[in-house]
């Protein structure tokens, strides 16, 4: 799955920061360009302008090396329409409604167990959580009775012990195979989780 800038700017706990490998004089391999989605129109008062608002000020504070072209709404997608278009890569951004918390499968117990069988130790996510959104599981939890449900993914650690990240960013500037993962955590005190940056490394 693809994470948005958007989500990243106003969501993310944890940001992914690629190290690339730009040959001199090649200034344009060093150029980041997105289209970004937009729930609402420019002329629309106050929610409108924010989408160019955010755009601006990422193309000032990268001297122009990070441009984000704001789409009205339609021209990409429709509407609210814009999570499974970004996971499967059709643009990189939206700006849209609080509604990514509650968007995704998730990855259940099962699953999570069936990847650390086989070795996974260190994974990570472009959602908002390993787990499906809470809004569903409870729904789930009403309709069984099983509260085993909650944090299911996060509780396969309990079976075998691994490390997942949530709400990562720039997972569509990787390639399929051939890069390496370094994690820098930040220490917090009495904690069972925190805020990490991943670094890919091509």
């Amino acid at each position: 799955m693809k994470f948005s800038f958007i989500k990243k700017a106003g969501l993310v706990a944890a940001s992914a920061v690629m190290a690339f490998t730009v040959s001199a004089g090649d200034a344009d391999a060093k150029k980041v360009r997105w289209k970004m989605h937009a729930a609402f129109g420019s002329n629309v008062a106050v929610l409108g302008p924010v989408g160019h608002r955010i755009a601006d000020a990422v193309r000032a504070m990268s001297d122009g090396d990070f441009d984000i072209k704001v789409e009205e709404p339609g021209a990409l997608a429709g509407g609210y329409a814009y999570y499974d278009p970004i996971s499967q890569g059709s643009f990189q951004a939206a700006y849209g409604t609080p509604g990514y918390v509650a968007t995704g499968c998730g990855i259940g117990h099962e699953a999570t167990c069936w990847m650390t069988e086989r070795g996974m130790r260190v994974c990570g996510t472009d959602a908002w959580s390993w787990d499906a959104p809470f809004v569903h599981t409870a729904k789930k939890v009403a309709e069984t009775g099983n509260a085993g449900l909650i944090w299911e993914g996060h509780r396969a650690g309990m079976v075998k012990g691994y490390c997942h990240m949530e709400k990562l960013a720039n997972l569509d500037q990787l390639p399929a195979t051939g890069f390496q993962v370094q994690c820098f955590p930040v220490k917090i005190k009495d904690a069972s989780a925190g805020w990490c940056r991943p670094v890919a490394i091509l």
